[in-house]
């Protein structure tokens, strides 16, 4: 490697540095533990590349632990060539007089994430379901080939210049997911990973719907809502312009085997599914859309966010002082447009059946004839229930693609539209008899009952002890002396957590958190758990709760969560139930003065 300028402070790479005599690098566009990836030019070929890098010398096992993933996850990927997929170049360690640097070369990809489109607005039904049809037909030939993702994030998926969906980090994201303290502790089976990649599909959805993230990780984009009774909120809660056949497979990607109807737990499921939702032009040309009316332009271009302005996903980042990609030959449309943007490996086979789709028409048992789960009805406030159809993008079967028994689902819906109206105007009729016979009576507003914002707030419950919980690989004890400022009444005091040095949120890689373990002297059940993060800022956690007193952390269930939080948080529980036990575990912590550090200022229970 050849180098443009020495490297200071134990650095290895600088920008202009070559690696190689082949690779120059052009700037930092963002870390993620110890993997840096930078924007690059191949010297050679002269095209832009992306490099992801990982300096490491044979003192740090860390380090070199996370190169040799890396590394092997890059050749995995390699396997794989699809026009949907970004191409691996080149994976290789070189050593430098400083150290070793193991490097992954990868396709550089023009175009907006996902994260960065939903960032700016939910997408239309139509062009969100374009969009992740494209990235699941990827994960259904990476699945196929016995691959996986592993870590998939709006900011893995790009809507190129050309308007192809392209998914990027193949395998790779199974790496970078572990070092962001997501990823599973330790191997997968493959039908677990892919049910992994299948639920981030849903995830992709939802947040192409709402804007919004559903699954545990930091991605930009602010995490996704839940209703009074602790369950998630579908897409249509929050944008009632979803059409209620995707919101119906929205959530059964998501839910895997816990949904309520028949469950979507492979890609090839998910793609049947949207093909037969989807408009037959955006079948034929996937994600070949103009979203909005800003020219095409690169989102590695555009201003990231948070400090030092790199986004999460690495395509987000300030870099307009860096070279321009114009000099470069781009790719011509034949060279993703090959068979009209469709990948002939998942455009046969399927029985003709599976284009109509469980969510196309008549929906599994388990959804009410609105096509909505059961269980998420009840998040509804009353006025909200029940929403007629949604238009042309509406529920049902779109680009001309009949229902069962050849009869068009709008005219089946025809009568009920007519009813709908005719109640609504015998409301209001109602309503305007009511108030001129109630003599002006209700212009006083003392008169108006008050409306409540939520739910009513339960009785606080006083724990009859804590300790800090740090299970194995852990010490067993995190700063114990302190851990009654937790829930001493008192927000100006906190319990803190010891300070772990990078790259590992927790100091290394098998440690996945630490927390709060409350007896509550005997079992109660607990409705909300209130609690407030201190001066280190924000953490993510989650809430479990046991019968008896555990010393591992899978013998406490899971029964709520909250992601990047600041502040006072009220997480409601759920599922319900007694529990004497009850740990406030926390995932992910902020750096404060070169080391992860949390806090807690505050935990209160309310029955």
């Amino acid at each position: 490697m050849t180098n443009g300028a020495s490297p200071a402070g134990g650095e290895i790479l600088l920008a202009e540095s070559v690696l190689d005599r082949r690779y120059r690098l052009i700037g930092v566009l963002s870390s993620r533990g110890p993997v840096t990836l930078w924007r690059g030019d191949d010297t050679v070929l002269t095209r832009p590349v992306a490099v992801r890098a990982v300096e490491h010398t044979d003192d740090d096992a860390g380090r070199r632990q996370v190169a040799q993933s890396l590394l092997s996850a890059a050749v995995n990927s390699g396997r794989l060539v699809h026009p949907g997929a970004a191409s691996t170049y080149d994976a290789t360690v070189t050593s430098t007089e400083n150290g070793q640097v193991s490097y992954v070369i990868t396709e550089w990809v023009d175009g907006r994430t996902l994260r960065q489109l939903a960032t700016e607005g939910p997408l239309r039904a139509e062009q969100a379901a374009a969009v992740v049809l494209g990235a699941a037909r990827v994960i259904a030939a990476a699945h196929e080939r016995g691959l996986r993702h592993g870590g998939l994030r709006p900011g893995d998926v790009i809507v190129s210049s050309h308007g192809t969906v392209k998914v990027i980090d193949l395998e790779v994201g199974a790496v970078l997911a572990r070092i962001d303290g997501v990823g599973p502790d330790g191997e997968q089976d493959a039908a677990e990973a892919a049910a992994d990649d299948v639920r981030a599909l849903g995830g992709l959805l939802y947040a192409a719907l709402t804007g919004h993230w559903p699954l545990p990780g930091d991605t930009g984009l602010p995490s996704a809502p839940y209703g009074t009774y602790g369950r998630l909120q579908s897409p249509r809660q929050l944008n009632h312009a979803v059409p209620r056949d995707l919101d119906a497979i929205t959530m059964a990607a998501l839910s895997g085997e816990d949904t309520v109807g028949e469950p979507i737990v492979t890609a090839v499921d998910l793609i049947a599914e949207l093909e037969a939702v989807t408009p037959v032009e955006a079948l034929h040309d996937t994600g070949l859309m103009t979203f909005g009316d800003e020219p095409a332009n690169t989102e590695e271009m555009a201003p990231g966010y948070g400090a030092g302005g790199y986004g999460p996903d690495g395509y987000g980042p300030d870099t307009a002082n860096l070279p321009s990609t114009a000099g470069f030959a781009a790719p011509g449309p034949d060279d993703y447009d090959r068979g009209r943007g469709r990948y002939d490996d998942y455009d046969r086979g399927y029985p003709d059946d599976r284009y109509r789709g469980r969510y196309q028409d008549d929906y599994d048992e388990g959804y009410d004839r609105d096509g909505y789960d059961r269980r998420y009805r009840d998040d509804y406030p009353p006025a909200q229930r029940g929403y007629p159809p949604a238009g042309p993008s509406g529920t049902g079967p779109r680009g001309g693609r009949p229902a069962a028994g050849g009869q068009q689902p709008g005219r089946r819906r025809v009568p009920i539209i007519i009813g709908a109206i005719v109640v609504v105007l015998v409301l209001v009729v109602g309503i305007v008899l009511a108030l001129q016979l109630g003599g002006g009576e209700g212009d006083d507003p003392g008169n108006t009952p008050a409306t409540s914002a939520g739910p009513t707030q339960g009785l606080p419950v006083t724990p009859a002890g804590a300790e800090s919980f740090d299970p194995p690989p852990g010490d067993g004890n995190e700063k114990p002396g302190s851990v009654s400022r937790a829930y001493d009444g008192d927000v100006a005091t906190q319990w803190e957590t010891e300070g772990y040095n990078p790259p590992f949120t927790f100091g290394r890689p098998e440690k996945k958190g630490v927390g709060l373990l409350f007896d509550l002297g005997d079992a109660r059940d607990v409705s909300q758990v209130v609690v407030t993060v201190g001066s280190l800022a924000p953490s993510s956690f989650e809430i479990r709760a046991a019968d008896t007193k555990g010393t591992e952390l899978g013998q406490f269930q899971v029964v709520g969560q909250q992601q990047g939080a600041s502040n006072e948080v009220k997480v409601t529980i759920s599922p319900r139930g007694a529990h004497r036990y009850w740990l406030v575990w926390l995932t992910d912590l902020p750096q404060a003065e070169g080391k992860f550090k949390g806090s807690i200022a505050e935990v209160q229970f309310l029955s």
